[in-house]
Order: structure tokens, then sequence, then C-alpha cells
């Protein structure tokens, strides 16, 4: 096979041929047909007008570590990167005043609990009636008031007691009285009774006597009348022998009569037992009245021993009555304090930095004891898990009327080859009403904060790489707040559109 040059081919008649090939024919319909597809291309592919917006990575769910007041670390629990549940304690600060005022409370909540146990006491002692308590400290109030309600008690008993033994006293007089009543009783029946004989052998007596006296003053006028018929008659011996026996009796009769003058005048027995009736019916009447009066005076004790309410049961209740406003008063001094204690309590949580949820925690910044923090300091954040990832971007103030929720984004990662990887698709879900300011050296700068919903949480390339969303990442939010064709562009460009 034999191989031409160019300069040999010059002639050849392949140059010179009549009736050329279709080739520009073919070229211009081809050029036709891509104008035509350009064109009804320009139409459907549509161009984006976007607002740049910076911003990071953030997750559902994530909360912040603050401190609520200023001072150093002193103790860092846990580190970056570690689990920690809620409540857990993250780091400590001191400011150089904590715990102080919450020992104060604490000290005058223990010496009021200290004193309710006395009172516990002190009320046990009363009620017992036993003095539980010393004579120290805060015990020496309540041991005189236990000793002064003893003292009370135990003379309110002895009182009792005595009063007791003079009722018993009392009692014993009486039952002697009334024997000696029933004695003396006894006794004026028996002289009554005494009295009662002796007048009736005196009634007889005296009978006796007028008998004898009317027998006497016959014989009298017998002998009187004898003694007369003497020298008158010859019977002088009959009359004088009548006479001398009528004399001799009239002389026995005379001598029996003055016998029993003289033992009138003598026995002064019946006298004696009218005396002393008087006297045992006067002793009766004294004896008498003597009973009434003891009577009355055990009444008296009785009443007295029987009282509803004795000074000693006064006292207790007066106590009890004190101890129980006194209790009240330091139970609600309790009530208050432990309020304070919460509150300083409260106060000294202050300066301990604790997780609010449970999590991964984040540091913000490198931290080491004997740093210095400041009030309100946000130092770490906590997240559970790296899903639910959504963007915080930050719009400039001069772009805020052109974003609005509901826009498309696409979100670009800083550091990630865009034309390989892409970016993911998102859509702005809220725009705080405020803007957040920023001092830089140009300035204050403001913006405002739009969260960005992600519809994915990774970048793939068409060789398959991923590239993986995590938190903290810089990105770019491409808000895309107006789109209109390529034609539609060319037009305006040219012209050739009335807007």
């Amino acid at each position: 096979m034999k191989l031409y040059t160019r300069n040999e081919l010059k002639d050849a008649r392949v140059f010179f041929d009549k009736r050329p090939p279709r080739y520009m024919t073919v070229f211009i319909i081809f050029l036709v047909l891509c104008l035509i597809f350009s064109v009804v291309g320009a139409q459907f592919v549509k161009r984006p007008y976007v607002v740049k917006a910076q911003g990071t990575v953030s997750v559902d769910g994530t909360s912040y570590l603050s401190t609520k007041t200023q001072g150093v670390i002193t103790n860092i629990h846990a580190e970056a990167g570690q689990f920690v549940e809620a409540g857990q304690v993250i780091l400590e600060l001191s400011s150089g005043n904590e715990g102080l005022q919450a020992s104060v409370v604490g000290a005058q909540i223990g010496e009021l609990e200290d004193t309710l146990l006395i009172m516990d006491k002190y009320e046990q002692a009363i009620e017992q009636k036993e003095n539980l308590l010393s004579q120290t400290e805060k015990e020496l109030e309540y041991y005189g008031k236990v000793a002064y309600y003893l003292d009370t008690l135990n003379q309110e008993t002895y009182d009792a007691n005595k009063t007791n033994r003079e009722i018993s006293e009392k009692k014993s007089e009486l039952d002697q009285l009334r024997s000696e009543i029933i004695q003396l009783e006894k006794e004026l029946h028996q002289i009554e009774t005494q009295i009662d004989e002796d007048e009736k052998l005196t009634k007889k007596s005296n009978e006796d006597l007028k008998k004898k006296e009317a027998r006497q003053q016959d014989l009298l006028a017998e002998v009187t009348d004898l003694e007369g018929q003497l020298g008158q008659e010859d019977s002088d011996e009959t009359i004088i022998q009548k006479l001398t026996v009528k004399q001799s009796e009239l002389d026995q009769l005379t001598k029996e009569i003055d016998q029993h003058y003289e033992n009138i005048d003598i026995d002064s027995s019946q006298s004696k037992l009218m005396e002393k009736q008087g006297e045992i019916q006067a002793d009766l009447e004294a004896k008498k009245s003597e009973i009434e009066g003891l009577e009355e005076e055990i009444k008296q004790l009785n009443e007295q021993a029987e009282a509803p309410y004795s000074q000693a049961e006064q006292t207790r209740l007066q106590l009890l009555s004190e101890l129980g406003e006194k209790r009240n008063q330091i139970q609600s001094q309790l009530t208050e304090l432990r309020a304070n204690e919460g509150v300083a309590t409260e106060q000294d949580t202050i300066h301990v930095v604790t997780a609010t949820k449970s999590g991964i925690l984040h540091y913000l910044q490198p931290l080491s004891i004997g740093m210095s923090l400041q009030q309100n300091q946000i130092v770490g954040e906590i997240a559970t898990d790296e899903e639910g990832f959504y963007v915080d971007s930050y719009i400039q103030a001069q772009d805020r009327s052109k974003v609005e929720v509901g826009q498309p984004v696409n979100v670009a990662v800083v550091g990630v080859n865009n034309y390989r990887f892409g970016t993911i698709s998102g859509t702005v879900e809220f725009i705080e009403p405020g803007t957040i300011q920023n001092e830089t050296a140009e300035g204050v700068i403001r913006f405002y904060r739009a969260r960005v919903s992600l519809d994915e949480d990774f970048l793939a390339s068409k060789s398959g790489e991923v590239v993986k969303i995590i938190r903290s990442m810089p990105i770019e939010a491409r808000i895309v707040y107006q789109e209109e064709s390529y034609l539609e562009w060319l037009l305006d460009l040219s012209n050739l559109r009335s807007k």
C-alpha cells in the first residue's frame, strides 16, 4: 500500500469532484436544531437568584451550658465527648461567697430543732410528772418551769393528803362523838329509869307517910281520949293498958314519921340524879352541836378535795398552753428558715453548671481548673444523637426583605468541593423577628437568624464518595428568593422583553 503526501494529492481528482457530499447541509440542519433546542431549553431551565448566608450545622435538641454567676473553675467533672446524664454536675465554680448564708441559716435551723427536742422532753416531763431536764444551757429555763409545776403538784398532794387526814380525823372524832352520844343516851336512859323508879318509891313512901300521919292523928286522938277517961271509971288498969299500948304505938309511929322526914332530908340521890340528868342532857346537846360542826367541816373538806380543777392542773394547762404557743412560733420560724435555706442552697447551685439533658458534651472552648468565667457565659453544648440536623444561618439585614419562610435553600459545606459533591437541599423554616448585632473592626453588622431544615445529612459524589454532615460544620446557605428562565434572562439582557 502506497502512502501519499498532501502535496502529491493536491492535484487529485477528489478535490475537483463536481458533486461534493452534503456535509454542509447536515451541518446547517444540526445548527438549526441546536438553536431550536437551546431556545426551548432556555425557556425551561431556570436561573436562580440567591441570598448567601453564613452559618453552622446544628442538631435538634441541642442544649447549651452557661454559667449563672462569675467565678473560677474549681473542678471539671466531665470531659468533652463524654456522655452525661441530665442533672449531672459538669463544672464547679467558686466566687468566695458560696455556702456562707446556707451555713448560717442551717445553724439557726439546728438551734430551733434542738429547742423543739427540748420542748418535747419538757412536755414529756410534765405528763410523766418527773423532771427529766437538766440545769444546763437551754434546758435550764424549762427545768425551772417543771420544778415549779412539781412543787405545786407536791404541795397540792400534801394539801390533799392533809385534807384526807383531817377528814379521817374528823370522821374519827365524829364516830367518837357518836359513840359518846350513844353512851350518854344510855346513861340518860338509866338515870331517867332510876328517877322514875325513885319517883314511884317516893310517891309510895309519901302515901305511906300520909297514912302514918293519919294513923298518928287517930292514935293521938285515942291517947288523948284515953287520958281523959282516967279517973272517971273504975277500970283504970284497962285504960292504962290501952293507953300504954296506944302510946307505944303512937311513939313508934311518930318515930317512924320522924325517921321518914330525916331520911328525906338526908337522902339527896334523886336530886343528884336530876342534876346528872341535866348535865348529861347538856353534854348531849353540846356533842350534837359538835357533831353538826364536824359534819359541816367534813363536807367542806370533801368539797375541797373533790374540786374539779386543782391549782396544779391549772398550772399544767397553763404551761402546756404556753408551750403550744411557743412551739407554733418556732414552727413558723423553722418554715421561714427552711424556705430561706432552700433559697440559699439554690443560690449556691449557681456556682455549679449541670447538664440540662442527657447527651454528648461538647465544650465551645478549652477549659481548665483556675480559669475565670463570666456570668451567663456559654461554655458548652449537649446533643443527644448526630441526627435531626438543621442549619443556623445569619442573613444580613439588607437582604432580609428578599427572604421568606418556605423558600428553597442550597446548602454548601465550606471546605468541600461543591462541583464534586454538590449541595444539600433545604427549606427556610423560621426567621427571627429581631436582629443580632456583631461588632467587627468595620463597625456593627446586623443579622437576622434563620433556621433551615435539611433534606439529607450527607453529600455524595458521582463516584460514590460520601461526606457525612456533623455538628458545627461551617456552611453557606444559598437562599433562592427568585427564579427566571434563561430565555427571559436573555430577552431582558437584550431589552427585548418589557418588565
